[in-house]
């Protein structure tokens, strides 16, 4: 399970328009669209590190990028409690949209923002990692069964 909360800037940037996911050109609110869409990405795109089920490891993920002046996703820093998640949180920020950069005075401009990401083992992940060590030893079985093991 991912818990995010609302993507923030770092520093008080001075902008006319925001960022502006895909999706959210014609949004009475692109800030609020802009924090959905993030979070629906995020959300579908989550895959919770296999070892760190395995080990029932939970944790938070401090994620810090930068939306450029041409609206990609650069200068991804993550500190968070092991490798394990910080590769997850950085998978799932390379896999964001182009978007429309936000603006300042007719010009095109960076804005850096920091999300936290929440790992927390739920029941899906749970139900997940059960059927992984059942498949896992029926494997065993199968191979001790054809002397290959």
């Amino acid at each position: 399970m991912m818990n995010i909360t609302t993507a923030q800037s770092k520093n008080v940037i001075k902008m006319d328009t925001p960022p502006i996911y895909p999706g959210c050109e014609n949004s009475k609110n692109p800030r609020e669209c802009f924090n959905s869409m993030m979070k629906e990405h995020i959300r579908k795109n989550f895959n919770y590190p296999i070892a760190a089920l395995i080990e029932k490891l939970e944790g938070k993920v401090l994620v810090q990028f930068t939306i450029d002046s041409t609206g990609t996703i650069t200068n991804i820093k993550k500190k968070g409690p092991n490798t394990m998640f910080e590769i997850e949180a950085e998978r799932i920020m390379n896999l964001l949209p182009r978007m429309s950069p936000a603006t300042y005075q007719g010009k095109n401009i960076k804005v850096p923002y920091s999300i936290p990401m929440t790992f927390k083992i739920t029941r899906s992940e749970l139900h997940k990692l059960k059927e992984l060590k059942r498949h896992a030893k029926k494997i065993n079985e199968d191979l001790k069964r054809s002397n290959h093991y």
